[in-house]
């Protein structure tokens, strides 16, 4: 399997990505009456989102979607872009959304990864595994607080060893249990 694309978020006008949340799906294609299709092996859930923090709230500033059935409809008065359609089932783009987005509880954000750029093509990379990481506590889609986690992923870091040998125990961990599923059905 692929490793899915992450979502990203413009913060103090760096890109991160968003490597974890804990409350709850933060953007819904359904709520706009968009049931999504996969936009490829890398974005089996259809939809790719670039977000935005802008004082002090957070935004959708442009996605990426491909809807299983073509239809597509406007969001927040933007209409989608059309990309790659064929049949009229391609993927399209929304730019310039600035739509609020409602998500309370806590964001991960991770910039600069420590290990080779793409490491792996099926785990995504693991939160201590970059080198600036930040959490924002959200309410309601404003921001209550921002806290730096970086100190506390580098001593992570040195706990689990490189990102590469720690993939690479991963990956052992995984042919040991697909060895152990085909003896057990063979």
């Amino acid at each position: 399997m692929t490793m899915q694309v992450l979502d990203v978020v413009i913060y103090e006008r760096e890109q991160y990505d968003l490597v974890g949340w804990n409350a709850g799906r933060i953007f819904d294609p359904a709520k706009f009456g968009i049931q999504t299709a996969p936009l490829n092996t890398g974005c089996l859930r259809g939809c790719h989102c670039f977000f935005k923090i802008d004082q002090e709230t957070f935004l959708l500033d442009s996605m990426k979607i491909r809807s299983e059935d073509g239809n597509y409809f406007k969001i927040n008065d933007v209409h989608p872009t059309p990309r790659g359609q064929i049949a009229g089932k391609g993927e399209v783009t929304y730019h310039g959304l600035n739509l609020n987005i409602p998500y309370t509880g806590t964001i991960r954000l991770g910039k600069d990864l420590t290990g080779p750029p793409h490491f792996s093509t099926f785990l995504p990379p693991d939160e201590w595994m970059y080198s600036k990481v930040i959490d924002v506590e959200l309410s309601n889609g404003s921001v209550q607080s921002i806290k730096d986690m970086s100190a506390e992923m580098a001593e992570r870091r040195e706990k689990e060893g490189p990102p590469l040998t720690w993939m690479e125990d991963q990956r052992r961990k995984l042919d040991a249990l697909r060895t152990a599923g085909q003896k057990e059905n063979p």
